[in-house]
């Protein structure tokens, strides 16, 4: 397991511990590790067709660490609505 935090928390832990703002320019499907660095970005600029999942939500729920950066970026009612039902995030409502 620690091994598998070093591995798979690196590339989101270095955007996240980044102290210049970033920014994520999402187009099409943001899934799976993409999703990780948009969450953790500071702004994230989506397409209209831009669609946010992770694969791990239809097999084996979110990762503490992705549970805590949806509620940070979409409030608890939402996130648990994306989580338990399993759908794509769509831009629009991430904007909204």
């Amino acid at each position: 397991l620690p091994d598998r935090n070093m591995v798979f928390g690196a590339f989101t832990t270095r955007v996240a511990d980044c102290l210049k703002a970033t920014i994520c320019q999402v187009h099409g499907y943001c899934y799976g590790g993409h999703l990780q660095i948009a969450l953790v970005s500071d702004i994230v600029i989506a397409s209209p067709d831009a669609t946010f999942t992770h694969p791990a939500f239809r097999y084996l729920g979110a990762s503490p660490q992705d549970m805590v950066a949806w509620i940070e970026n979409l409030g608890v009612k939402k996130a648990k609505e994306i989580m338990l039902t399993m759908r794509p995030l769509l831009a629009e409502e991430g904007l909204q």
